[in-house]
C-alpha cells in the first residue's frame, strides 16, 4: 500500500512523514481511534496500511448486467447489448480483457502517444527489453465508464473514441476490418453499460479533515450530477 506514496513518479511522499502529518489532524486521529480501538498509538505504518488496504477493497464490481444475465436474468441484457457481447468475443478482445474480470496480467503496447511533455516507456523501464517498451498492463474494462480519462497516460477523454481507437489498433495490426458506425456503438455500449456496477459505489466526501479541496468525479461532472 506503501508503494504509491514512496513512487517518485506518483505521490513521493516518504510514508512517515503522511503518518506524522495525520497524527497532528485532531479529526484524523478520532476516526482512526475509532476504526481501531485496541490500536496504540491509533495512527501508526499498520493501521494506515489497513486503512487504506480495507478502501482498495471496497471498489468491488460483481452485480453488474452482465453478471445479473449470467446469473440467469434474461431481461438484464437488452438486444443492444447482446450484440456488444457478441461483437466483444469475435474481434477477440476477452484474449485480453479475459471475462469475468476483463482484465489480464499481460501487457500490451497500443500505440497511444504520450501528450507533451510525458515520456513514458512502460514495461521497458523494468525489463529493458525492446520488446515491451511501450508496453502497459492490461486494465479491468469492469466500470470502465466511470474511470476516464482513458489509457495509461489519461491521453483519450471521450469513452467511444478510446473504443475507436482499440478498434483502429486491431485494423491497423491487419487482424480484421474496420467496423461500421453502428457496431462501433453496439461495441461502445456493451462495455459501457454492461460492465457498469455502482450498486457498491462509493460517493465522495463533500469536505475531508485535511481540509483540501475535494476534486470533482469526471463522470459525475458529464451526467450533470455535481457542480464542477
Amino acid at each position: 500500500m506503501f508503494f504509491p506514496l514512496r513512487d517518485p513518479d506518483e505521490l513521493a511522499r516518504d510514508p512517515e512523514a503522511v503518518i506524522q502529518d495525520l497524527r497532528q489532524n485532531t479529526d484524523y486521529t478520532a476516526l482512526f481511534a475509532e476504526a481501531f480501538p485496541q490500536a496504540q498509538p491509533a495512527v501508526s505504518s499498520e493501521t494506515f496500511a489497513q486503512a487504506l488496504a480495507t478502501f482498495v477493497r471496497a471498489y468491488v464490481s460483481d452485480r453488474a448486467p452482465y453478471d445479473q444475465f449470467l446469473a440467469g436474468d434474461a431481461l438484464a441484457l437488452n438486444e443492444q447489448d447482446r450484440r456488444g457481447v457478441a461483437l466483444f468475443a469475435q474481434l477477440e478482445c476477452d484474449g485480453c480483457h479475459v471475462p469475468p474480470r476483463f482484465d489480464s496480467d499481460l501487457y500490451a503496447n497500443r500505440a497511444v502517444p504520450d501528450p507533451e511533455p510525458l515520456d513514458d516507456a512502460g514495461r521497458y523501464e523494468v525489463t529493458a527489453e525492446e520488446h515491451e517498451r511501450g508496453a502497459f498492463r492490461v486494465p479491468t474494462l469492469r466500470n470502465a465508464r466511470e474511470s476516464g480519462p482513458y489509457f495509461h497516460n489519461g491521453a483519450v477523454a471521450d469513452f467511444r473514441a478510446a473504443v475507436e481507437h482499440e478498434v483502429e489498433q486491431q485494423v491497423a495490426l491487419g487482424m480484421r476490418e474496420p467496423l461500421s458506425a453502428g457496431e462501433l456503438t453496439d461495441l461502445t455500449q456493451f462495455l459501457r453499460h454492461t460492465l457498469t456496477d455502482t450498486s457498491r459505489e462509493q460517493h465522495p466526501l463533500a469536505n475531508v479533515p485535511s481540509g483540501l479541496r475535494v476534486p470533482p468525479d469526471d463522470e459525475r461532472l458529464l451526467r450533470g450530477q455535481v457542480e464542477p
